[in-house]
């Protein structure tokens, strides 16, 4: 009969078969983990400068539909007459869709009224001119067309010294 002896602790902590094969696979679980931790936030990072760049575009439509509102300044301005102007890329000028009243970008006459402080008119009647004073409001969209697009508006007033 064949007797099995017990090793002593110092025997059985002395005898280092496997302990390389844990090792290696401690260290590729936490590889693993840090690989996806990275790989996590760098898709994240992706997403927020796209949404930062749609909210910019979306802020230059709006701006460049200001610049074109104060280029073209009359009553009831449309500023969708002005679309391929406006349009750079895939932005564009948008009609907001919301509880409230729908209001498209454009121009509207506030009131007339004399010349704004500054503007070198005198603002008695004497002076033979008068300022128009206008609202101008518009609404920038990137992508355009998209469900989840960027939306940025602006409002403006702004005045146009005329003749009486």
């Amino acid at each position: 009969m064949h007797m099995k002896t017990i090793a002593s602790p110092a025997a059985i902590l002395a005898d280092q078969r496997g302990t390389a094969l844990v090792l290696v696979l401690v260290m590729l679980a936490v590889l693993l983990i840090l690989g996806s931790f990275a790989l996590t936030n760098s898709s994240v990072d992706v997403k927020i400068s796209g949404n930062y760049r749609a909210s910019n575009e979306s802020l230059f439509a709006a701006e460049r539909g200001l610049q074109v509102g104060l280029e073209n300044l009359r009553d009831d301005l449309d500023l969708e007459d002005h679309g391929d102007v406006i349009r750079v890329d895939r932005s564009g000028l948008y009609v907001p869709v919301g509880n409230g009243p729908k209001r498209d970008s454009g121009a509207s006459f506030i009131t007339n009224g004399p010349p704004p402080v500054g503007s070198g008119m005198d603002a008695t009647t004497a002076s033979g001119f008068q300022a128009r004073y206008y609202a101008i409001e518009v609404h920038g969209q990137f992508p355009q067309g998209a469900p989840n697009a960027a939306h940025s508006e602006l409002e403006m007033q702004a005045s146009r010294i005329v003749a009486r």
